[in-house]
């Protein structure tokens, strides 16, 4: 489960890189997309990555009114609610709740 977990946030961390890239969006939220690639090679556990990802580009998108577009936007959406599930999905138990925004890269 780990190693398809790993593999499907990789999937969507690229995917949504390949979009924002096109649409080019904020550096901001492009690094943090790097840096859950850069994450997950590291071998850190997918649901904690993907916990990162979705809590990082949240807060960005929050403080910076960034719109991330309209073309996109459903797909943007499963995306992240797909990321979201499997953060939720892994034996990793957050001390302070997996939605909690300190949860992010830095």
């Amino acid at each position: 489960m780990e190693d398809e977990n790993s593999k499907r946030v990789f999937e969507i961390v690229d995917e949504m890189y390949q979009i924002f890239k096109i649409r080019k969006v904020d550096s901001n939220v492009m690094q943090i997309l790097v840096k859950a690639g850069q994450a997950l090679n590291d071998d850190q556990p997918a649901e904690i990555v993907a916990a990162k990802t979705v809590n990082g580009i949240t807060l960005w998108t929050l403080s910076t009114k960034l719109n991330l577009g309209k073309e996109y936007d459903h797909k943007v959406l499963d995306m992240i609610n797909e990321l979201t599930k499997i953060a939720r999905s892994g034996p990793y138990q957050w001390s302070y709740g997996v939605g909690n925004l300190r949860v992010q890269f830095w």
